[in-house]
């Protein structure tokens, strides 16, 4: 009985040097891509905010639009309730859908005069961080 031997005895895998460059070029490549992908989920969540208080904003103005006065903290849930707005607004940039003369922990929206000098009212939508407010 014949014992058979690989035709090619001097064939042999990759070298170590090899396998840590490919490893390096791949890890140059993800540094490269990863923040783009972290930027665009943050981008995204900012432009759904900006979307969302659009749409709250413009619930406000037909709602004093109909009403004559401004939807107060107490009455806010009349927007719902008066098909102003379809659902209780969540916040996208922190999933709240509080409201609060000012900005503060698990405050989702912020129902306050525009400036001191402007009288009039107008909504803010807070970020993850409660000092920051989008005015879009």
């Amino acid at each position: 009985m014949r014992i058979r031997t690989p035709q090619n005895v001097n064939a042999r895998g990759f070298s170590f040097i090899e396998l840590m460059i490919v490893i390096a070029m791949l890890a140059i490549l993800a540094a490269i891509v990863y923040p783009k992908f972290v930027n665009a989920t943050d981008d995204a969540r900012l432009s759904a905010t900006k979307a969302q208080l659009r749409t709250v904003r413009a619930a406000i103005e037909r709602y004093k639009s109909d009403h004559g006065v401004d939807p107060t903290m107490t009455n806010w849930n009349a927007l719902v309730t008066n098909d102003y707005l379809k659902i209780d607004a969540a916040n996208p940039s922190n999933g709240l859908t509080a409201i609060s003369g000012s900005a503060g922990a698990n405050i989702g929206w912020v129902w306050r005069q525009k400036s001191v000098s402007d009288t009039s009212m107008d909504i803010f939508a807070t970020s993850v961080n409660p000092a920051v407010e989008f005015t879009e």
